[in-house]
């Protein structure tokens, strides 16, 4: 019998590898829960309804649902030729045993290891079921610590027990109680020393927030972000969130940019792992989820400061990948809003992305980046060439398919720039913002000479995102080529409020809009050689 081509192994940290050794563990958080849930599962499978209700317990249903369609996409594409081995039907998500093998044994031998060890997912349901797993299979933690013995050594997690407690049994069961916590999240860091001030536990226990050690503490939007900061020993790093309104922020509807909500779990979970000294990501972030989330209140300075900053921050793979994405967005809307600083975040994202293809030659998404560069550039052959390769990397990613149907209208194949916007939004379906995927085919439409149907895909647009620029654009100018121009004056007042900050009350005579902003709105589209 040929042996399975996969291994999973769920005793210590997650880990999926090929038979001959190649790590194909996916990066997401929610992407490595999803196999320990299905893989500790009797006959690895479950309903689809189980593992959003574990995952996102607080997420309504059609959010749930569409969040679970993202992290199979992830999964799938972690596995590469192997992508069938994950199957969905009839509501049930199941791995194919013929293709995976399932280790999970974490009780006796010599590691000890915990199952799904370092695996924190900021879901209640998930934590209980967690601990119910460890509690059927893990190794025993040694008891804590009597009254006045001093620093007691934990024999599983190698943490030292510092309590400053003194004479007050209570604080000390809290001390080894919390750095039993800590223990669980480590990845077996040898020697790690783990000080418990006694006085931080009570004040911070008392605040309902539970948890201080020597953890390097930060607000970020109201909440903890709390990282463990372990000088040489890497594999100990920690980091975790409670700030459920960060990845909120970062998915905000902002109709601008294409990215937001299909990668913001994404961006969130590299933000936290960003490393010990991630402050000045953690500034960037934090200015980049304000700028979405004031596209009527803009301001460039902002923005051209959180660009130079993420210039400045040194990034692994995935992080260097998710802040070319977030320099990319603020070039667009630097250009979208007519500011005169696109340079720098135009610099930024050609760099940062340049670093994730040097780190990830396989990175789909890096090479679209790339091509939306070198469309900015006026290079539709380089564009063309790039994004033909990010979907010959991975032929299901929304973005790079994206990126190859504007490259193919610019290079002159309208035809087939149309269908494949067709099927980038098909991709793209409950992960995104559905408006900017309208958009695109909207202006696919548009190059392929078919006004009407451009025109349907505009409005749509325009009812799924009524703040969206691009399609606002399209059926201000389709209405005005229709002689429509009841139908143009409202969609300029709109556009015009969100662009330049008119109101109606600007607007003495009611032709105004039409007859002044139209044509240049009409004329900026026949300059992109849209219309």
């Amino acid at each position: 019998m040929t042996a399975p081509p996969l291994i999973l192994d769920l005793a210590g940290p997650v880990r999926l590898q090929s038979s001959k050794g190649e790590d194909l563990t996916p990066k997401l958080t929610r992407s490595r829960a999803v196999l320990a849930l299905l893989g500790a599962s009797e006959g690895h499978v479950r309903s689809r309804t189980w593992i959003q209700d574990k995952l996102w317990s607080d997420k309504p249903g059609p959010e749930a649902a569409a969040a679970l369609r993202y992290v199979l996409w992830d999964i799938r594409k972690a596995l590469g030729k192997h992508r069938s081995g994950i199957a969905s039907r009839n509501g049930n998500i199941a791995l194919d045993r013929a293709t995976f093998e399932v280790r999970c044994q974490t009780s006796g031998g010599a590691c000890g290891r915990a199952f799904a060890e370092g695996l924190d997912v900021d879901d209640p349901e998930f934590e209980a079921w967690l601990r119910d797993q460890r509690a059927m299979g893990a190794a025993r933690l040694e008891a804590p610590p009597s009254r006045g013995e001093g620093a007691r050594r934990d024999l599983r997690s190698m943490v030292w027990l510092c309590p400053d407690g003194g004479d007050d049994d209570a604080l000390q069961g809290l001390a080894h109680s919390l750095a039993v916590k800590i223990a669980a999240r480590l990845k077996r860091s040898a020697g790690a020393i783990v000080r418990i001030d006694g006085n931080d536990i009570r004040r911070e226990t008392e605040s309902g927030i539970g948890l201080r050690c020597n953890l390097r503490l930060s607000r970020l939007r109201g909440r903890i972000l709390a990282q463990v900061s372990l000088t040489n020993l890497r594999s100990g790093m920690l980091a975790w969130t409670n700030d459920r309104d960060l990845p909120k922020a970062l998915s905000a509807q902002d109709p601008l940019n294409p990215f937001a909500n299909l990668m913001a779990e994404r961006i969130a979970h590299e933000l936290a792992s960003a490393g010990p000294d991630a402050t000045e990501d953690e500034w960037a972030a934090s200015a980049y989820s304000r700028a979405l989330l004031m596209p009527r209140s803009f301001r460039g300075s902002e923005l051209q400061q959180a660009v130079e900053t993420l210039g400045t921050v040194e990034l692994e793979e995935a992080a260097a990948l998710s802040a070319a994405r977030r320099a990319l967005y603020l070039g667009w809307m630097v250009i979208e809003r007519r500011v005169d600083c696109p340079q720098t975040a135009l610099e930024t994202a050609r760099s940062l992305s340049r670093r994730a293809i040097e780190l990830d030659p396989t990175l789909s998404e890096a090479f679209a980046i790339r091509a939306e560069l070198a469309d900015f550039d006026r290079n539709p052959e380089l564009a063309y060439d790039l994004a033909r390769h990010a979907v010959q990397l991975d032929p299901f990613d929304p973005i790079a398919v994206a990126a190859l149907a504007k490259a193919e209208a610019r290079v002159g194949n309208a035809e087939a720039a149309y269908k494949r916007a067709l099927y980038a939004q098909q991709l793209a379906l409950g992960f995104s913002n559905p408006a900017w995927w309208a958009s695109l085919c909207c202006t696919t439409a548009l190059q392929r000479g078919d006004a009407e149907l451009a025109l349907r895909h505009a409005e749509t647009a325009c009812d799924l995102a009524p703040g969206f620029l691009p399609p606002l654009r399209f059926l201000a100018a389709l209405r005005f080529m229709k002689d429509d121009l009841d139908g143009c004056r409202g969609v300029l007042l709109t556009l015009s409020e969100l662009e330049h900050g008119f109101t109606p009350e600007h607007f003495t005579d009611p032709d105004y809009p039409v007859r002044s902003v139209a044509p240049g709105v009409l004329r900026d589209l026949r300059q992109a050689k849209l219309v």
